[in-house]
């Protein structure tokens, strides 16, 4: 867990790669995008909100703290979609695939 910004935000990049194999793919819709002003060398953390569709089973919204790259910054857009993975067990963490 993450504190600041949004209370108690999940960091996605906590999770063991070898579990990720079982998670559920999706696509996800960014729905906002906010700065934090915390920054891991030149990556910037922003508190994003996602509308995830896990391929006709179920929609919903998930906020979260995510790493992004600096030189990906111009992508994370509001309307923007990306594909995802998501934690089966509770939904509370997507990761980009």
């Amino acid at each position: 867990m993450i504190d600041g910004g949004i209370d108690d935000i999940e960091n996605p990049f906590d999770v063991d790669s070898g579990l990720m194999r079982h998670w559920l793919p999706g696509t996800a819709i960014i729905v906002s995008v906010a700065r934090t002003d915390e920054w891991v060398d030149r990556n910037e953390f922003f508190d994003v909100t996602l509308r995830i569709d896990l391929e006709g089973f179920e929609v919903y919204e998930l906020q979260q703290r995510q790493l992004i790259p600096e030189r990906a910054q111009f992508e994370w857009q509001p309307g923007t979609e990306v594909d995802v993975l998501v934690n089966p067990a509770d939904h509370s963490k997507a990761v980009l695939r």
